[in-house]
């Protein structure tokens, strides 16, 4: 595993994570939750300008929540990380952007990521586990290699 675990000194960890920042008034973070509403609609309508600033704004989130939740299970690398983060982006632009529209602003915007994205690694995870290896057997490989050993001596089963 060369995925480091979370830490404060973590330089992958979003700041807005590491300050903890709470909106300054109940009115302060109603007005986020409404502009995220917006956001996340014009996303899952497909609005160029919207993606932009959608990413621009949480790709750090998802890059870091994703790498944590490999590192807590010790699972994957920093490529299949990568290309989880790249999955989760998918998933979030599958069937028009439902998952974007299912947002009502009850609850914080990184919240809400949050809990897609813990979703969406645990299932890839999962998933993972269920496939069969494509690994041999120890007792499969001995075989094949005697078998190997006999044609190399011109002799065959």
């Amino acid at each position: 595993m060369d995925i480091p675990r979370a830490r404060r000194d973590n330089p992958a960890m979003p700041a807005s994570f590491l300050a903890g920042r709470r909106p300054a008034s109940p009115g302060e973070g109603q007005a986020q939750r409404a502009t995220a509403v917006r956001l996340f609609g014009r996303c899952a309508d497909g609005e160029a300008a919207a993606w932009e600033e959608f990413f621009s704004s949480y790709r750090p989130l998802v890059s870091f929540l994703v790498r944590r939740e490999l590192a807590r299970t010790d699972a994957g690398t920093r490529d299949e990380a990568d290309d989880l983060v790249e999955e989760v982006w998918a998933l979030l632009l599958r069937d028009g952007g439902a998952w974007l529209r299912r947002y009502d602003g009850r609850a914080n915007p990184s919240t809400y990521l949050h809990l897609f994205v813990l979703t969406a690694v645990r299932n890839r995870l999962r998933i993972g586990r269920r496939r069969p290896s494509r690994e041999f057997p120890p007792f499969l490989e001995a075989l094949a290699s005697f078998v190997a050993s006999l044609e190399s001596e011109g002799r065959a089963l």
